[in-house]
């Protein structure tokens, strides 16, 4: 009968462990929202960028 304070013990570090991993998930969502919309961003930058001319060299 000694099980319950063991059992107590193991629901609390779990609920603890659940939360922490729950913090972490959401964390890790968030990051490859970020990175998704830079990707995204990034891709579009080369198709809007004007060319740049070269400027005509000087005569040495």
């Amino acid at each position: 009968m000694n099980e319950a304070p063991r059992l107590k013990t193991d629901n609390a570090r779990l609920r603890r462990d659940k939360r922490d991993l729950t913090g972490e998930l959401e964390l890790a969502i968030a990051t490859i929202q970020r990175l998704s919309m830079d990707n995204d961003r990034l891709r579009t930058v080369p198709h809007e960028a004007r060319p740049v001319a070269p400027l005509p060299r000087r005569p040495y």
